[in-house]
């Protein structure tokens, strides 16, 4: 997790999705729907994120000129987490009243159900805690530097 402090200069729209990006001071930063409504050209920005290619994919944002935080919206990945643990107790539920049948493929696409709800699960819950990780970032960068 990278935390970057600038002012926002050369924002234009990224090619990636709804993404703009945006010069902050020596680094470039990629800033996510959710956080691009906060930020405009010259304003005195914090970024925590991912650092790839030079550039900050960032999660959580802090706009300093107009002191307002944001955060990428976790709500997507709560639902996620919710079809995850639905899938994988479906899963185990449908495993153990077939494994009597003796239907070995039918046996096999239950634990494949299973193991899948329970992998995109843990992986939701793994994006959530980056965003909240990433928002504490930038309020103790914040907080250090006024």
């Amino acid at each position: 997790m990278e935390t970057h402090r600038g002012i926002a200069t050369e924002i234009v729209k990224a090619d990636r999705g709804n993404t703009v990006k945006c010069r902050l001071g020596e680094n470039h930063a990629l800033i996510h729907s959710d956080l691009q409504r906060v930020v405009k050209e010259g304003d005195e920005i914090i970024v925590a994120g991912d650092l790839r290619e030079g550039t900050v994919y960032a999660l959580a944002l802090k706009n300093v000129t107009h002191n307002k935080s944001v955060r990428i919206d976790g709500s997507n990945y709560t639902l996620l987490i919710g079809a995850g643990l639905f899938c994988w107790l479906l899963g185990f539920v449908f495993y153990i009243q077939t494994m009597t049948s003796g239907n070995t493929t039918i046996i096999s696409l239950n634990l494949l159900l299973s193991a899948g709800g329970f992998i995109v699960g843990i992986w939701a819950i793994t994006q959530v805690l980056r965003i909240r990780r990433a928002a504490i970032y930038v309020a103790r960068l914040a907080s250090t530097v006024q």
